[in-house]
């Protein structure tokens, strides 16, 4: 694992507020877990390194591949110093997501799934200009099955501190993935924020909800969008584990409804109203 200077590159012409230099600024640390994404990878990680934003630490961890994603990695990462590459047998997105989240040493951290892209090159940019002393920034939302339109836009740039008000603004109960939310590592450290091993979905549920929940404040960045690809070949898509991932899904928002109800909000209709309903008035 190599760690070297990068050249930098001129700030974007489009920032939300005044920028800080190309080079300067915290640094964002941006953890990719791999497997087998050898089709995909290249675009990711030009989507990431090719951001006006230049303080990053791009963070590859190779889940035990078996297609070419190790190779296309690492002969990007030749050209790109910022890019560290850690190797590891299969064990799961969360167990990589965990072992890139140990690795990082960024000021904040953003899990990036190596299928997907960032949507605009200014996207880091906007992030470091906003997120101030907020604990977590979420992003809108683009999902490349249904609609290059996207499904979440924030029009405001707006700070959330309240409770119910961070949940509704967050969206977390309707996208409860990480892959929208920009975490301060030092926020994750101390509350102890990690994935848990061994799920074959939603793996992202009871780490995005407990965190939007501990924070102090959330902050909503306009004009900046995460691509989300629908990969049929992804962690999550392989069909001979369809009922375990649909329990998998049940017992994890079960835990999410409880931990709505123990912690006094509401997660909206759509993620278990009448087990919320049940929990919260006829214990």
């Amino acid at each position: 694992m190599t760690i070297k200077k990068q050249k930098t590159s001129p700030p974007p012409r489009n920032g939300i507020a005044v920028s800080p230099p190309p080079c300067g600024g915290e640094l964002i640390s941006v953890v990719l877990p791999s497997w087998n994404v050898g089709k995909y990878i290249t675009e990711c990680l030009n989507s990431v390194c090719g951001q006006t934003y230049r303080n990053l630490e791009v963070i590859v961890v190779d889940d035990g591949s078996t297609d070419d994603t190790f190779a296309i990695a690492d002969e990007i990462g030749k050209k790109d110093s910022r890019i560290k590459i850690i190797r590891q047998e299969n064990a799961g997105v969360s167990v990589a997501r965990n072992t890139g989240l140990s690795a990082a040493t960024g000021d904040l951290v953003h899990f990036v799934d190596p299928d997907d892209k960032l949507a605009n090159a200014d996207f880091y940019e906007r992030i470091a200009a906003a997120i101030g002393d907020c604990d977590i920034a979420v992003v809108g939302f683009i999902d490349e099955k249904r609609s290059a339109r996207p499904a979440v836009d924030y029009k405001k740039l707006k700070i959330y501190s309240g409770k119910q008000a961070k949940i509704n603004a967050s969206g977390i109960a309707r996208r409860p993935g990480i892959l929208r939310f920009i975490y301060r590592r030092d926020f994750l450290l101390k509350n102890n924020l990690k994935f848990e091993p061994g799920r074959v979905t939603s793996q992202d549920v009871m780490f995005a909800l407990p965190a939007v929940y501990y924070a102090n404040k959330i902050v909503t960045v306009p004009g900046t969008f995460y691509w989300y690809r629908r990969n049929p070949n992804g962690a999550m898509r392989d069909s001979a584990r369809a009922a375990a991932r649909k329990q998998n899904k049940e017992i994890i928002w079960d835990r999410a409804v409880r931990f709505a109800v123990q912690h006094g909000f509401f997660l909206g209709f759509r993620r278990g109203f009448w087990k919320w309903v049940k929990l919260k008035f006829f214990k």
